[in-house]
């Protein structure tokens, strides 16, 4: 289940996309606008995951959900169970304490990664050995380690 997963979704205000990193329990992403999503899974044992995320949407963006971030950021627990084959290319219903989105998850790689104190994620590419950071919804190169 390690690995980077790209989580395409969409509500009665319209779509999105996110990237995801799962390590060993644990999720960082971003998605477009720059939301950040951090939070963790475990396999419930029965052919589920139960996933637990915070997402933290900025100020002055609109979920695909309808609701519209004022000016102060906004964060929202979201819970969720999935079958253990969750990025088959299924779609999802999942429910968001602002309303429900229909998400897709598709898995795109695994990768050796570590997680940065700081607050964003970071990751050694296997193939290239290179460092990357995830901040916000930016792909940093920090050279080659």
């Amino acid at each position: 289940m390690n690995g980077i997963y790209a989580m395409y979704y969409s509500g009665t205000a319209g779509s999105g996309y996110s990237l995801l990193v799962l390590k060993d329990g644990f999720i960082c992403g971003a998605d477009v606008v720059g939301g950040l999503i951090d939070g963790s899974y475990v396999n419930s044992g029965d052919g589920t995951v139960d996933f637990t995320v915070l997402l933290r949407a900025p100020a002055g963006t609109s979920l695909v959900t309808g609701v519209i971030v004022g000016r102060e950021p906004v964060t929202q627990q979201i819970k969720v169970s999935l079958p253990v084959d969750f990025s088959n290319g299924s779609t999802h219903c999942i429910q968001t304490p602002t309303g429900p989105i229909n998400a897709v998850f598709k898995w795109l790689r695994d990768c050796k990664w570590l997680m940065d104190c700081l607050g964003g994620c970071v990751f050694i590419d296997s193939l290239s050995n290179r460092l990357w950071r995830v901040w916000s919804n930016w792909w940093i190169w920090s050279g080659n380690h």
